[in-house]
């Protein structure tokens, strides 16, 4: 049932949300962040420039990729969720997917409402820190999904799992910001090979 969930805590100063509360929690079931008191929309699945850098399925801590600079720990937040099972029964469901709804249909500038570059999407299989691709002209944004958890170095070198990289989790696409010219270096963190697909996100004409 799609409800809004309560226990979560936030962290502006790391940008972080932590789920330990909230019992069994799944990133890929997580519908929409919303701050109420700075009306500003923190997580939206496949969305440039909301959606998450890292999650750590110990500690429930997941890290958005939002800029939360201004933002405060004690600010209200609006947290949509997929639970398996039920009904949903939060009688504030309906208002929040109307605000949700005007947020999101306000169309960015053309650079921040881009388009698939399908012609410079890849489809690699990666072992140790390889090169998956080198991003395109008028691209500032990737999409990639692996079938292994993987760690992404977007500022042209190897990928190290060292906390400074982007971490992509297994099955969950996710939209990053690149530069153009810059080379995508991949790092898988599983002891066989995995397939990685990347498709370049271009400016809209």
């Amino acid at each position: 049932m799609k409800t809004i969930i309560d226990g979560v805590t936030f962290s502006a100063s790391t940008r972080a949300l932590n789920f330990s509360a909230v019992a069994g929690f799944d990133p890929r079931r997580l519908l929409a962040v919303f701050n109420l008191t700075r009306a500003a929309l923190l997580y939206a699945p496949a969305t440039p420039g909301v959606g998450y850098t890292a999650f750590n399925a110990v500690s429930g801590v997941l890290t958005l990729a939002a800029d939360t600079t201004g933002h405060a720990n004690a600010d209200t937040l609006v947290v949509m969720y997929d639970k398996p099972g039920g009904d949903a029964s939060d009688s504030k469901l309906d208002e929040l997917r109307a605000l949700l709804a005007g947020v999101l249909s306000v169309r960015p500038p053309g650079d921040q409402d881009p388009v698939f570059d399908h012609a410079n999407g890849v489809k690699a299989t990666i072992n140790a820190s390889a090169l998956l691709l080198t991003v395109p002209p008028g691209c500032k944004y990737l999409r990639i999904s692996a079938e292994g958890d993987i760690v992404v170095n977007t500022a042209g070198g190897p990928a190290v799992d060292d906390g400074k990289s982007v971490r992509v989790v297994a099955g969950l696409a996710e939209v990053i910001p690149v530069v153009a010219g810059q080379g995508v270096f991949v790092l898988s963190l599983t002891a066989s090979p995995i397939v990685v697909r990347a498709t370049p996100l271009k400016a809209r004409a």
